[in-house]
C-alpha cells in the first residue's frame, strides 16, 4: 500500500487511534528517527508527496527487548541528498 492510499484508508483515525486487527505494509523512505526508550522508536516514512508517522513498540512486536533494540539500532534515516537507484538488464 502506498503512503497516500494509506492516507485516504486511514487519515480519519484520531492521534492514539489505532486498528490493531489490520495489518498493513507500507513502503517509503525513512527521513527521520526518534527514540522514545529502548522498547520504543518513531519514524517519519515518506513517499508520493505524503509522509506518515509509524511507531515501534517492543511489547507490539513480537521480538525479545534485546532483539527489538538491535534491530532498531540498525535502521538509519536517510539524507535528503540520498537518491536510490538500480540498474540491471
Amino acid at each position: 500500500m502506498s503512503i497516500v492510499e494509506y492516507i485516504d484508508e486511514y487519515g480519519s483515525l484520531g492521534n492514539g487511534e489505532h486498528i490493531e486487527e489490520v495489518a498493513v505494509s507500507l513502503a517509503g523512505r525513512i527521513m527521520s528517527k526518534r527514540a522514545s526508550s529502548s522498547k520504543l522508536f518513531f519514524y517519519d516514512l515518506h513517499g508520493g508527496g505524503a509522509k506518515v508517522q509509524v511507531m515501534a513498540d517492543a511489547s507490539k512486536s513480537g521480538l525479545d527487548e534485546d532483539e527489538f533494540a538491535k534491530f532498531h539500532s540498525t535502521v538509519k534515516p536517510m539524507k535528503p541528498q540520498d537518491e536510490p537507484s538500480a540498474k540491471g538488464n
